[in-house]
């Protein structure tokens, strides 16, 4: 049983989050146009859970210790990237092969 994840899984994650950070700087520049409401729905999309997980974590830990909602903003970046990393590669992948050998052993077994 290999543990690692493939890599087309890594590169459709990263390619992923690629546009979700493109989108979320889109959105930060843009704030005032027309298009940035779409762009933050396509960085709330392609950042999930992360993007929840993240803000939670930094309202906790960081809210009212003095740093700029620039400050805030920037730094759920990498946060949400890494927890989606883990969510998607270390519990949604296992799940994935439980459920593909029960499928597979039901569909040839006697």
């Amino acid at each position: 049983m290999n543990i690692f994840p493939r890599r087309r899984s890594i590169v459709i994650f990263a390619l992923i989050q690629s546009v979700g950070f493109v989108s979320e700087v889109g959105w930060q520049l843009l704030k005032q146009d027309s298009i940035s409401i779409f762009l933050w729905y396509i960085a709330a999309i392609a950042f999930l859970p992360g993007n929840i997980v993240s803000n939670v974590i930094i309202e906790k830990f960081l809210w009212m210790k003095g740093f700029s909602l620039n400050t805030l903003v920037w730094s759920t970046v990498p946060l949400q990237i890494v927890i989606n990393a883990v969510f998607w590669f270390g519990i949604c992948g296992p799940i994935k092969q439980v459920f593909s050998r029960v499928i597979f052993r039901r569909r040839t077994g006697p």
